[in-house]
């Protein structure tokens, strides 16, 4: 989250300021995949849970056999709009291709959407984004967003998770939204 590159999927201090094991992001939502994501995300081309979940496959290594991939809930609206969950479109078919369970502990407590709020929006939003739906919360999870900005989104996902039990958390994100004057 602070971008500095490493061997180990999160730097130390990320690790420590976040809580994740590993992290991966298939790049900046720039040029092809801003393009693509777009199409999906706001274009409803349902053809990008295929090829999303193709590139996620090439990209994470092999992932314990007993980790559970959770997606992050998408809006209502954006459900009700688009016709379907994107994320969760994406993680079926990834977990379908690797053999993983897939479970919905999380339940999206705001309609609200993040990508129309400034950092400190998101910040003030935060600890209000989600709360567990009762569904058992494994030891180990890989929790799957879209797009990466603030890292608010993971970071509150990741929070409630690890307090209700999980030991063991990675993330994975399509994109980062790129900004030019460091971390937001």
């Amino acid at each position: 989250f602070c971008t500095k590159p490493t061997l180990a999927g999160v730097c130390s201090p990320c690790r420590r300021r976040t809580g994740y094991q590993q992290g991966w992001c298939l790049g900046e939502r720039r040029t092809h995949l801003k393009k693509l994501g777009d199409q999906y995300k706001f274009d409803c081309k349902r053809e990008g849970t295929v090829v999303f979940a193709d590139l996620l496959d090439s990209l994470l290594p092999l992932l314990p056999p007993d980790i559970m991939l959770v997606s992050i809930p998408t809006t209502p609206t954006s459900v009700r709009v688009r016709g379907f969950d994107h994320v969760g479109a994406t993680a079926r078919r990834f977990a379908k291709r690797r053999g993983l369970a897939t479970g919905k502990p999380l339940l999206r407590s705001t309609t609200q959407a993040l990508h129309f709020m400034d950092y400190s929006q998101r910040i003030e939003l935060a600890d209000s984004l989600f709360t567990l739906s009762g569904e058992l919360v494994p030891k180990r999870i890989l929790v799957m967003d879209d797009i990466v900005t603030s890292g608010t989104t993971l970071r509150a996902a990741a929070k409630l998770l690890m307090e209700a039990g999980t030991e063991e958390l990675y993330v994975v994100a399509w994109a980062r939204q790129p900004f030019d004057d460091g971390p937001l």
